[in-house]
């Protein structure tokens, strides 16, 4: 997703104070250094989701701490805040704001410590005077035996969705702290707005054939709902062409794989298989030529095989497909054969 650039005033504190913010024991360091103890490499980040703290929260570790040669040092016992009010917010997004904040802890909790004494707030006021309270919890070496991540410079990412009913007021971010040794760290606090545009979906639908989803940007999206046909024999296999009955096709879909079972495996050489081959319309699905569309194929001492995605995957409504079984095991043929065309 597109963000917009940051809505906070000094929010890495290069103005060398700490203007633009209300502040309470705080004061500003200079000499951040990107840190390179963690044990990744550059440009990779390791994801961990916290759901003893909160659902959704994502802290990404990274090489952090290099936003300029200033941070924020908030002692054992701070805060500070900066409220943005709904003029300088301008537009609002239509999904969510993105909380961004890099901070780094000097001395680590007890692996057995729960309590949160480091921590970042949003809060947003709607203009029925109620409020979210997005919260990000800044502790050391979460999920990691020991929490051993000290004094290294973490990122933390939290998106906070809006509710679209409403008007915003303003937005506020706190940083605070409570009885937390050495205090904490904070190289940079971003408040973004999602420049992406939710263009609204209708949630009721004549199509039967789909389902409501979520693309990949998270935005609703009408999805067709998966279709699989099936075909089934009974007893040992034989090389044949359409064993079983012609099945028609009740809309338009997409052919995935093709996937085969039987029961018995078939005997032989480790050089047999058994190999099946779908039809549309009479027309194979996987050719020779072009090459590298393979058939669904069980090999010997298996009793599963599957295919590649066939060369022309597109079916359409009233396309009448059919199955063929085109190799079986010369010593043992196999049995008891079910195949699955999986369409989405």
């Amino acid at each position: 997703m597109s963000y917009e650039d940051n809505l906070l005033i000094n929010p890495s504190a290069e103005t060398g104070d700490t203007t633009g913010w209300d502040v309470i024991d705080v004061t500003v360091v200079g000499g951040t250094t990107p840190e390179t103890d963690l044990g990744v490499k550059i440009g990779e980040s390791h994801e961990i989701y916290l759901n003893k703290w909160m659902n959704a929260y994502r802290v990404r570790l990274t090489f952090s701490g290099a936003d300029g040669t200033n941070y924020f040092l908030l002692a054992s016992d701070a805060s500070m805040e900066q409220a943005v009010s709904s003029g300088d917010i301008g537009d609002l997004p239509d999904i969510d704001f993105k909380v961004t904040v890099d901070f780094k802890l000097t001395t680590a909790q007890n692996l057995w410590d729960a309590s949160v004494k480091g921590k970042v707030q949003m809060e947003i006021l709607y203009s029925d005077e109620t409020k979210d309270i997005f919260t990000i919890p800044c502790v050391v070496g979460i999920s990691y035996e020991g929490r051993d991540l000290v004094n290294s410079w973490l990122q933390a990412i939290a998106n906070c969705d809006i509710r679209n009913d409403l008007g915003i007021t303003s937005i506020t971010i706190t940083a605070t702290t409570a009885s937390l040794t050495d205090g904490l760290k904070i190289d940079k606090i971003e408040l973004q707005k999602n420049l992406e545009t939710d263009e609204g979906i209708d949630t009721s639908t004549d199509n039967e054939d789909q389902v409501l989803t979520a693309d990949e940007n998270g935005k609703p999206t009408w999805s067709n709902v998966p279709l699989t046909f099936i075909f089934t024999i009974e007893g040992d296999l034989s090389v044949a062409v359409n064993p079983c009955p012609a099945l028609p096709t009740p809309r338009n879909c997409t052919v995935d794989k093709v996937y085969a079972y039987v029961k018995t495996k078939i005997g032989g050489p480790g050089s047999e298989f058994i190999t099946i081959d779908i039809l549309k319309n009479g027309t194979t699905m996987f050719p020779a030529n072009p090459s590298g569309y393979s058939k669904a194929r069980i090999p010997y001492n298996s009793n599963t095989g599957e295919s590649d995605t066939p060369y022309e995957p597109d079916i359409s409504k009233n396309d009448i497909i059919t199955m063929n079984v085109d190799e079986i095991g010369n010593t043992s043929p196999g049995s008891d054969l079910t195949v699955e065309v999986r369409c989405k």
